[in-house]
């Protein structure tokens, strides 16, 4: 090898050197920047620490959110209960009260219905009575048979208008006096056809209107013995 050759030689392979220590200079720079991040191998694993400390703190605010949510929808769901109960309380009160006053109309009306002639009976009571005093009275002063029956027939048929209107007499004398059905204006004394407390007498006609007492019987009742 002549001295040119050895020279170039030389020359190549200084600069060869010179560009592995330039790679080996760039690659240590390159380490030491990741040893400055990660000062340790678990550099990167700290940084990773610290993340899941911060999430797990988040899910933790995010769960007492959540946790406190559902106690207020709870507590409101509570109440939309309550006041569910209250208006369903209320309705059937409501319901009730209705159903008692359609009860009351129904049967007020029916009463209404059935007494409509009450008062007009009553107020023909009198002229009954009136027919039966005459008839009695004629008979007393021995009236023409003509005229006793034409005012006996008169009576009848004022006295068939009223049964079939609902009007039906009490019966009172040797039955037990009945403070319901009986007025007592009179006593006699007690015998062996009308013991203590059996009515003896009728005074004055009693009389029932579909079942009901619209005016009680006068009478004398027995007392003692």
């Amino acid at each position: 090898m002549t001295i040119e050759e050895r020279e170039s030689k030389k020359s190549e392979i200084s600069e060869m050197t010179g560009t592995e220590a330039a790679g080996m200079t760039g690659e240590a720079a390159m380490y030491e920047e990741a040893v400055t991040v990660n000062p340790s191998t678990g550099g990167e694993g700290d940084t990773a620490t610290l993340t899941d400390e911060d999430q797990a703190a988040h899910a933790a605010e995010e769960l007492g959110r959540f946790l406190s949510e559902v106690a207020k929808t709870k507590e409101e769901l509570d109440k939309a209960k309550q006041d569910l109960q209250d208006w369903e309380n209320r309705y059937l009160r409501l319901q009730a009260d209705f159903d008692n006053f359609r009860r009351r109309t129904r049967q007020e009306k029916e009463e209404l219905g059935t007494y409509a002639n009450e008062g007009l009976v009553k107020k023909l009571l009198p002229v009954l009575d009136n027919f039966q005093r005459a008839l009695g009275a004629m008979a007393k002063a021995g009236a023409a048979d003509n005229l006793l029956s034409g005012v006996a027939m008169i009576e009848r048929q004022f006295s068939d208008i009223l049964t079939k209107e609902g009007l039906q007499p009490l019966e009172a004398v040797g039955k037990e006096f009945d403070p319901q059905s009986h007025e007592a204006v009179l006593f006699g004394e007690a015998d062996e056809v009308y013991p203590d407390g059996i009515v003896m007498e009728e005074m004055q006609k009693g009389y029932l209107f579909k079942s009901k007492v619209i005016r009680p019987a006068m009478v004398k009742v027995a007392k003692g013995g």
